[in-house]
């Protein structure tokens, strides 16, 4: 009766030790909220997030982490990641090299460069032709109840004019004035670049200018302005503050344009700057990185 007993406890305790391990196991495998989890076994959880700019699509961590990747040989070593919001899996993709040659295997890629941002920023892009679930509602509802979501800047192209610029001994090269509208959609100050500060040139070289495709021809006519040995040396004199809630217009020309027909054009335009050279926590805000794009249609160009 006895070893009965003893048998009974001995299998009760068991039991119950069993349970107790499958509820942590359980506990360990339940996933709370927002989290990305890297095939090198990182994980990134909303307690490490600073905030997510859903403009961009960049995260921003309030430390940075260190992830793997190599390209060697035209074939591709790449640490995978997932993006879950609870247990859900929203989307995967991998992590490439900012200047690669080969075409990433992954609809979704986070660019690692050292000259390319910083270790706390991943920037996530995606290919054209696949569905961008980036700003899923399941990752925007998780992150705005954590006070996680920012929606940085945005712009509009108010207006376009061409005009022909006749240089000696040289082609007609086109002068196209543009003036856009910079939005700040967050509370906190982005230092933004200046074109007046600048000069018109440079900050041309920095957004690659305004790009115009004839709609009766299908023709896109770009900027051709010549990369030189300043671009990078930019400093914070370049960047005029654009307070929480408000806007700002500039107005800019960029006269390395080949010659541009008359006609109806779509022009397009990117805001651009990867925050490679300047701490991005300045003392009166953050600087805005990352690139944004706007487009105006029908434009009517008459160039005599």
């Amino acid at each position: 009766m006895r070893n009965s007993i003893g048998i009974l406890i001995f299998a009760i305790t068991v039991n119950l030790i069993i349970i107790s391990c499958d509820k942590e196991t359980d506990a360990i495998n339940i996933k709370s909220g927002f989290s990305i989890e890297f095939s090198d076994g990182t994980i990134i959880n909303e307690k490490d997030i600073l905030f997510y700019d859903s403009s961009t699509c960049i995260l921003f961590l309030k430390n940075e982490i260190y992830l793997s990747y190599k390209e060697s040989f035209g074939s591709m070593l790449s640490c995978e990641f997932a993006v879950f919001i609870d247990n859900d899996t929203i989307y995967k993709g991998i992590i490439i090299p900012y200047r690669t040659s080969m075409m990433p295997p992954a609809a979704y890629t986070i660019i690692r460069d050292e000259s390319y941002y910083d270790k706390s920023v991943l920037p996530i892009e995606i290919s054209l032709d696949s569905v961008d679930l980036r700003n899923d509602l399941r990752i925007i509802s998780v992150l705005e109840k954590s006070y996680l979501l920012n929606h940085g800047i945005s712009f509009t192209i108010d207006s376009v004019s061409v005009s022909p610029n006749y240089i000696p001994d040289s082609n007609y090269i086109n002068k196209i004035s543009c003036v856009i509208t910079i939005k700040n959609n967050d509370l906190i100050n982005y230092y933004i670049l200046d074109p007046k500060k600048m000069g018109e040139s440079y900050y041309s070289l920095y957004n690659r200018g305004l790009k115009l495709l004839n709609k009766a021809t299908d023709y896109t006519t770009g900027f051709d302005g010549i990369y030189h040995s300043e671009y990078g040396n930019i400093t914070i004199d370049d960047f005029s503050i654009l307070t929480g809630g408000n806007e700002v217009t500039y107005k800019f020309s960029s006269s390395d344009y080949p010659q541009i027909l008359s006609g109806l054009y779509k022009c397009s335009l990117s805001l651009r700057y990867s925050g490679s050279y300047l701490d991005l926590e300045q003392a009166d805000g953050r600087i805005w990185i990352g690139q944004v794009n706007s487009s105006i249609d029908n434009v009517i160009i008459d160039v005599e």
